[in-house]
């Protein structure tokens, strides 16, 4: 998403078709959450790690988010949206109950065309070795709070748009994108969109890539309902086999996409250097993108994506 990605990006709608597929600073009283900074959560970090090691993967980097000592929290506007300003106060960790801790991005209106929002990025960055496959995974969910102070699904809000990603931005996009995930909130009638893309190009600022072949649309894989199982697992395998590299994306145990180079013109896996891993909730798009109506932005009270773990898992090839 650095120097305006979006050059690339075609309208999401033009995407559906050619694919035939188709928080601002809020306090943490807000989420009504009990907030227990030294709660070591071990039992999750515990059973995610032995389930890896059933299926043979070893954990490389693992944070269920007991603090963001491993991530920097960004402020600096959206890349795509002039009108989402990113401050660190809107993304910290929060006791969601059961002993599990969350990072909490939380996105609200703060003015006339002012929203604030929260983006963190990984410290260490990750790349698969010659013979290696790398797994990225996290679970996620997306709500928003109503002005009742009632937490409602994802869809009613309008102009959301969350994403998890990895990326290298210095020298965007020659280094290479990664977007396993990324939302799109389109109103209350169960519009919202998901979907995953890759972007490269050799020149900075310029994706080279046909996005009606990188682009693949799984909003029916999403569980949407937030109070009943909404929690969804976003997958990435990297995979390096030295002549040639493959990048595969999961959702929900569904498999989703599959990339190689021979399958997408323009595309140069090798190129692609180590990447940080980013969680953050966009809000809006510049007018040029086509991707939201600036002047329906409707975030409710607020809208919220929580990240309950991120792991990173290594396996030979």
């Amino acid at each position: 998403m650095k120097i305006k990605k979006l050059i690339a990006r075609l309208n999401l709608n033009q995407i559906c078709i050619l694919s035939l597929s188709a928080v601002f600073f809020s306090c943490q009283d807000d989420l009504e959450l009990k907030v227990d900074e030294n709660s070591l959560d071990l039992e999750n970090q515990k059973e995610v790690i032995e389930t890896s090691a059933k299926n043979g993967w070893d954990t490389f980097f693992f944070d269920d988010f007991n603090n963001l000592s491993n991530w920097n929290k960004t402020q600096r506007k959206d890349y795509n949206s002039d009108i989402c300003n990113y401050k660190p106060a809107q993304a910290f960790t929060t006791n969601v109950g059961n002993n599990t801790n969350a990072l909490v991005l939380i996105a609200k209106k703060k003015g006339n065309n002012n929203y604030e929002s929260g983006h963190v990025k990984s410290k260490r960055k990750f790349r698969p070795k010659v013979g290696e496959q790398m797994r990225f995974t996290s679970k996620i969910v997306l709500k928003a709070k109503n002005w009742n102070n009632q937490f409602v699904d994802f869809h009613n809000s309008y102009g959301a748009w969350p994403a998890f990603w990895t990326v290298e931005e210095n020298g965007w996009p020659t280094k290479g994108e990664i977007d396993i995930m990324e939302g799109y909130s389109y109103g209350n009638d169960n519009l919202d969109r998901y979907a995953s893309n890759l972007f490269y190009g050799r020149n900075v600022g310029v994706s080279e890539l046909n996005h009606s072949q990188t682009t693949k649309i799984y909003t029916n894989k999403i569980k949407k309902i937030w109070n009943d199982g909404g929690w969804n697992v976003y997958e990435m395998i990297w995979k390096n086999w030295g002549q040639y590299q493959e990048i595969h994306i999961q959702v929900n145990g569904n498999w989703i996409g599959f990339y190689r180079n021979s399958s997408i013109n323009n595309l140069k896996l090798e190129n692609f250097q180590p990447h940080n891993a980013i969680f953050n909730l966009n809000v809006g798009s510049n007018p040029q993108f086509n991707i939201f109506d600036n002047s329906k932005i409707n975030l409710l009270k607020q809208t919220e994506m929580l990240v309950d773990w991120f792991k990173v898992e290594t396996k030979s090839l």
